[in-house]
């Protein structure tokens, strides 16, 4: 039964009678609101109703882990902003990259229990009723790049690249050997290597990535790789593009070092020195590391003290000058 013109409902896309089940039980304990329910087939009629305050799709039981149906939603304007939230224990780490680009919610569950789904649905309510400025939820619709306990990268920075590369147009032709090679140096298994294929045949969408938990070695490790794969073949400098200066900007690396990086991926380039095929971590350490710690600690060094004679030498407009300056 669709919902009455007043009534607060959730909306729940979904084929598979346990998730659909497991919903009614969550909305009886979490919601005082309505649930409808809809098979993607059904979509356009369920959101001809008034707009729901949540939609939940099911990650698990639709073809593509419900990617198709977010597209669908997101190009409604009348549901724009209604938050969407794709639930499931078989979520991949493609399917919340492309979920997230989208502007929508992955929530990768363990295991799908009522107890679980009602703490979403809460979340999800409070999500949606927090007015702009305000920050009172815990749900974030963002990829949040932290290293593992070894100190290695996550999955999710190596696809980050993929996203900048694929800005072009075209794959580099290094992009899929050197990325595959770094992931697995940083120990990522199969199922994470086959995120990187696929994301290498077809393009990934830029997404909303917080870096701010990543070393700043491995921040500068990024922007350089992705400089790096931008170069292609020969020795010619390139241009490189607006994707690549908000790449720098999203892995918070200053523009003073963006610049002190770019000289260094050129310059190797040039000289032959660094290799057309791979970009391993250990050789960033080794080779332009040194350079960049020195760039860091002469653009915090304090000025050289004056001289006395200097002191003595100065004017009154002298003096105006530089308090200006330094004002």
């Amino acid at each position: 039964m669709p919902p009455s013109a007043s009534a607060e409902h959730v909306l729940v896309v979904a084929r598979a009678r346990d998730f659909l089940t497991a919903c009614r039980c969550a909305c009886d304990v979490a919601y005082e609101g309505e649930l409808t329910e809809c098979t993607p087939e059904e979509l356009t009629r369920a959101l001809a109703d008034p707009a729901p305050e949540l939609i939940f799709i099911d990650g698990d039981g639709l073809d593509d882990h419900g990617r198709a149906v977010v597209a669908r939603i997101r190009a409604i304007p009348s549901v724009a902003a209604v938050p969407l939230f794709v639930v499931g224990t078989r979520l991949t780490v493609l399917d919340r990259w492309t979920v997230v680009a989208a502007n929508a919610f992955a929530v990768p569950l363990p295991e799908l229990t009522v107890d679980v789904l009602a703490t979403v649905i809460q979340e999800g309510l409070q999500y949606a009723k927090t007015t702009p400025g305000e920050d009172s939820s815990q749900i974030e619709s963002q990829i949040h790049l932290c290293v593992d306990d070894g100190g290695n990268l996550p999955i999710e920075a190596f696809l980050l690249l993929l996203a900048v590369a694929w800005q072009s147009g075209s794959l580099p032709d290094p992009a899929f050997s050197a990325l595959l090679n770094a992931a697995i140096e940083s120990g990522h298994d199969v199922s994470a290597l086959d995120a990187i294929e696929q994301a290498c045949h077809a393009p990934i969408p830029l997404v909303d990535v917080d870096a701010s938990e990543l070393p700043e070695v491995r921040r500068w490790y990024l922007y350089a790789f992705g400089l790096w794969m931008t170069l292609g073949a020969g020795d010619s400098v390139p241009s490189f593009s607006p994707a690549t200066q908000v790449f720098g900007f999203t892995l918070g690396v200053s523009p003073r070092m963006r610049a002190v990086i770019q000289g260094l991926v050129e310059q190797r380039r040039r000289e032959g020195t660094d290799s057309t095929e791979t970009f391993p971590y250990e050789d960033f350490l080794r080779a332009m590391l040194p350079v960049l710690e020195a760039s860091v600690e002469l653009s915090v060094a304090p000025p050289p003290p004056r001289r006395d004679d200097e002191i003595l030498d100065l004017t009154d407009d002298d003096v105006d000058d530089e308090r200006a300056a330094n004002s």
